[in-house]
C-alpha cells in the first residue's frame, strides 16, 4: 500500500528523526483540531482510536514518519490519559492565576472528573481549548479545580507524632499498602504467589538504596491529631553493612531535622534506627543538635514514660531490678533527677558505676547499688527486666506506636 511518494514501511525505517518531529508538529496541531471537535460529538472509544490514528497515520501519509516518532506519540498520548483518570490533582491553580491562557492548553484530572459527572461536558482529553471552542466548558471547571488544589495545600498539615519506620525485607515490603492494600491489613505471611515479583522488588530495593529519600508511608488520625509514618528506604541486612552505617544516620538525622523544622512534636525511632551500635538509642543526633524542638524518642523511651506515670509521685525510694539494662538505666536516671533513691540490683560494680556517673553530681547520691532482694523491705519495687504489656487482640494488626498510644491511654 503506497502512502504519498514511499511506502508506510520504508517512510519509517528511512527517514530522519528531526524531519520526523518537524512533521508531526504540523499533522499533530490539524489533527488536534479534528479530533478534540470530533470528541465533542463522540464517545470515548472513537476518541481513543482518532487520538492515536490520525496524527500516526498523517505524519507516515505525508512520508515522514519513524518508528521512535511513533512509540514517542503513543506513550506520551498514553501519559497523558492517565494523568485525567488519575483523579489525584497535581497541578496547582497558581499556574492558571497567573498565565490564565494555560487553563485552556493543559487539562487537568479535576476537569476530565468533570465529564464523568456530566457527560455533556469536558470531552476534550488534552487541550479544554476545544471545548471552549464548542462551548461544552463544564461551568464549574476553573472553581472546583481551585478549590481542590487549595483543599489539597491546606490538608497537608503538620503531623503531631511521626514514627520512623524502615523496610525489613523484600518480601514484606511487597505487603505495603500503596502496593498490595489487601494485604497490609492481615498479619503478614509469605505468599507464593508474591515469588515472581520478588525479582523486580529487588531492583526497586538497589534503587531506593541509590537514590530514594526518607519518604510518606502511611498515616492515620488519633483523637483529633494526626500521626505519620515514615520510612527510611533501607531494609534490614543494610543495617548490618558497615559502610551502609553512615548513610541510614544521614537519611535519620535529614528526617528530624525535617520534622523539627516542620513542627513536629515527637518523632519516634522504630526498631533498627534506634539501633544502639549505629546512633546511641539516637543520642547521636540529640548530642549533635541541642536546640531540637522535636522530641525524639524510641520504644524504650516511650516505655519508660508508661512505667514513670504509673510511679505516685510522692514515693522516695524505688527497688529495681534488671537496672544496668537500657530501660532500667533510663529509669533510673531519672528517677535519680527527681530526688528519689533508687536501690540498683545489679552484681556488676562495673556497670553500677558508670550508670552512676551519667547523673548529674548531685543527684548521684540517689543511685545505691544493692546485690539481695533484701532490700527491699520499705520500698516501691519495679522489676524491668520482666515487665511486659498483654495486647489485646484487636491491636495485633495496628501499627506499633498507635499501639502505644492506645495503652498509654
Amino acid at each position: 500500500m503506497k502512502f504519498g511518494a514511499c511506502t508506510f514501511s520504508s517512510c519509517l525505517a528511512s527517514e530522519p528523526l528531526f524531519i520526523s518531529y518537524g512533521a508531526l508538529t504540523v499533522t499533530c496541531f490539524s489533527s488536534i483540531v479534528l479530533v478534540e471537535s470530533i470528541n465533542t460529538v463522540s464517545n470515548s472509544i472513537r476518541l481513543m482510536q482518532n487520538g492515536i490514528g490520525i496524527p500516526s497515520l498523517a505524519t507516515a501519509f505525508i512520508g515522514y514518519g519513524s518508528i521512535s516518532l511513533m512509540y514517542s506519540y503513543i506513550l506520551v498520548f498514553d501519559f497523558l490519559r492517565c494523568l485525567g483518570h488519575s483523579n489525584v490533582e497535581v497541578i496547582p491553580c497558581q499556574i492558571f492565576q497567573a498565565i490564565p491562557l494555560l487553563k485552556y492548553l493543559i487539562y487537568t484530572p479535576t476537569y476530565h472528573s468533570l465529564h464523568h459527572m456530566d457527560l455533556k461536558t469536558n470531552f476534550c482529553l488534552f487541550m479544554p481549548f476545544y471545548d471552549k471552542l464548542w462551548n461544552t466548558v463544564n461551568a464549574n471547571s476553573w472553581d472546583l479545580h481551585k478549590e481542590i488544589s487549595s483543599r489539597t495545600s491546606a490538608d497537608s498539615r503538620v503531623p503531631d507524632f511521626v514514627f520512623l519506620a524502615h523496610g525489613v525485607d523484600i518480601m514484606s515490603s511487597m505487603h505495603a499498602p500503596f502496593v498490595f492494600r489487601s494485604f497490609s491489613s492481615t498479619p503478614f505471611s509469605v505468599k507464593l504467589f508474591l515469588l515472581p515479583m520478588w525479582p523486580y522488588t529487588f531492583i526497586v530495593m538497589l534503587v531506593m538504596w541509590a537514590k530514594s529519600k526518607t519518604f510518606l508511608f502511611s498515616f492515620y488520625n488519633l483523637r483529633g491529631k494526626l500521626h505519620q509514618t515514615w520510612a527510611v528506604p533501607r531494609f534490614g541486612f543494610q543495617y548490618f553493612l558497615p559502610f551502609a552505617a553512615e548513610g541510614i544516620n544521614n537519611h535519620i538525622e535529614d528526617a528530624i531535622l525535617k520534622a523539627d523544622k516542620m513542627g513536629v512534636k515527637v518523632i519516634s525511632l522504630a526498631a533498627l534506627n534506634k539501633n544502639e551500635g549505629l546512633n546511641g538509642g539516637g543520642t547521636l543526633f540529640t548530642d549533635k543538635h541541642p536546640n531540637l524542638r522535636v522530641r525524639v524518642v524510641h520504644g524504650n523511651t516511650l516505655t519508660a514514660a508508661v512505667i514513670l506515670n504509673e510511679i505516685p509521685r510522692d514515693v522516695d525510694e524505688v527497688f529495681l531490678t534488671g537496672a544496668t539494662s537500657k530501660l532500667g538505666r533510663a529509669i533510673a536516671l531519672y528517677l535519680a533527677q527527681r530526688k528519689v533513691k533508687v536501690l540498683m540490683l545489679t552484681l556488676s560494680k562495673e556497670r553500677f558505676l558508670k550508670i552512676q556517673k551519667e547523673a548529674p553530681i548531685d543527684c548521684q547520691k540517689y543511685l545505691v547499688q544493692v546485690t539481695k532482694y533484701q532490700a527491699t523491705k520499705h520500698c516501691v519495687c519495679f522489676n524491668f527486666r520482666f515487665y511486659f504489656v498483654v495486647i489485646p487482640i484487636e491491636l495485633v494488626n495496628i501499627d506499633p506506636v498507635l499501639k502505644v498510644t492506645l495503652l498509654a491511654s
